[in-house]
């Protein structure tokens, strides 16, 4: 039996006017299951995807692509060390830092915070943390004024806006006569940042002097360099200078990162289980559909059709369905992947209401990133579902026998 002939009568059995009513309405029914099902795992996909891309564009804009640091002790000279660095490849700017873990303090309210001290002439090179002041300028930050940089959501916390005065208690101690206390230093709050992203509460910034003087560096010491390179993901197989310690942002956010891509996966496994199930449905169809052919089948075994070929026609039929049924739902799921900011969008005018704060979700429209490799991955897996829900009836078919199939014909 030529493969010509399988498929001309594989597609007969599925346009056959011939065929009840209730089978017809049952292959609609679980075709249109399987788009729906392909269409959400694709939708879904891409809208964590777009989450994932959101979070890493806005993570960036405020932290560098790298850190490095001395094995042994802090940098002396950051001058040469920065030289050395800007020889590297892809390496287009490298900025001196100071960063240490303290607690901001306004009255009776407390917040714990990374503190930056860094030139706000070169972090501009390796941020754009200045382009997103909401409040004040970053050019604010001055040796000897004390100011400091804080984010929205450290500033809501904290009650506090620019030109008023926060303490900042360090992990250090100082022994007086009076007792033992924490050191603390009192700045004046030179200008917020909103990023829209988790930095608006946990970074703080202030003048590379300032931060020598209160963590105690002498000279011109710096704890390190924050580097930018040409593209983001070139840090991660850049190769460290000997005797240096390199932290990238994927490490620096590993944990984030990683929660990201298991809720990615989690996703996925229970979107494919209504995958799954939909395509399962194509046992119920074929064996309707054998049933409904058994007469059909007998003459085709007559006029010598071999078991085999029996076996192929309905594996045939099964696939024919798991591809219209998985086609209609990539092409409906990337029609909704691309257009879903603007549906969500829309509905939103359509009820009044923000489905997304940005205050709370940092972003104002639904992102969306559409991978042809998840749409290529999801039509892979929904065919390969079809196939096997398609070998049991197929089965069934092949061992019809034409004189039992016509006895009653």
């Amino acid at each position: 039996m030529s493969n010509q002939f399988t498929s001309l009568v594989a597609l007969r059995y599925l346009t056959a006017r011939k065929r009840s009513q209730w089978v017809s309405f049952i292959s609609l029914v679980s075709t249109l299951g399987l788009v729906l099902g392909v269409a959400a795992l694709i939708t879904v996909l891409s809208v964590m995807n777009g989450f994932g891309l959101e979070l890493k564009q806005r993570l960036l804009s405020t932290l560098p692509h790298a850190y490095v640091e001395p094995v042994n002790g802090f940098l002396q000279d950051w001058s040469a060390a920065q030289q050395q660095w800007l020889s590297q490849p892809s390496v287009v700017a490298a900025a001196p830092v100071i960063s240490r873990k303290v607690m901001l303090v306004s009255g009776a309210l407390t917040r714990a915070i990374n503190l930056h001290a860094v030139d706000p002439v070169l972090e501009q090179q390796v941020s754009s943390l200045p382009s997103v002041m909401a409040e004040g300028s970053f050019s604010d930050l001055q040796d000897g004024q004390y100011g400091i940089v804080i984010g929205t959501v450290t500033a809501q916390q904290l009650g506090v806006y620019p030109g008023q005065r926060i303490d900042v208690i360090l992990p250090q101690l100082n022994t007086t006569a009076l007792g033992v206390f924490p050191r603390t230093k009192r700045f004046v709050v030179a200008g917020v940042f909103d990023a829209g992203a988790q930095v608006d509460g946990s970074e703080a910034f202030i003048a590379l002097g300032d931060g020598r003087r209160l963590f105690r560096y002498a000279g011109d010491a710096v704890a390190g360099l924050r580097l930018a390179y040409n593209d983001m993901y070139a840090a991660d197989s850049a190769t460290p200078i000997s005797g240096w310690r390199m932290t990238t942002w994927t490490q620096a956010n590993a944990t984030l990162f990683g929660a990201i891509a298991m809720e990615k996966m989690m996703m996925t496994f229970l979107l494919l289980i209504v995958v799954a199930v939909a395509t399962f449905n194509v046992v119920s169809i074929m064996s309707m559909l054998v049933n409904d052919k058994r007469a059909d089948i007998a003459v085709l075994r007559v006029m010598g059709a071999s078991s085999k070929g029996i076996h192929r026609i309905f594996m045939t039929t099964g696939l024919l369905i798991g591809m219209l049924g998985s086609t209609l739902g990539c092409l409906l799921g990337v029609l909704l992947a691309i257009n879903i900011g603007g549906l969500v969008a829309t509905v939103e005018r359509a009820v009044g209401a923000a489905m997304f704060d940005p205050s709370v979700y940092y972003i104002s429209q639904l992102p969306s990133h559409l991978e042809w490799s998840d749409v290529g991955l999801v039509l892979l897996v929904s065919l390969v579902l079809s196939m096997l829900s398609s070998y049991y009836p197929a089965q069934r078919a092949a061992a019809i026998e034409p004189s039992r199939a016509l006895q009653y014909e």
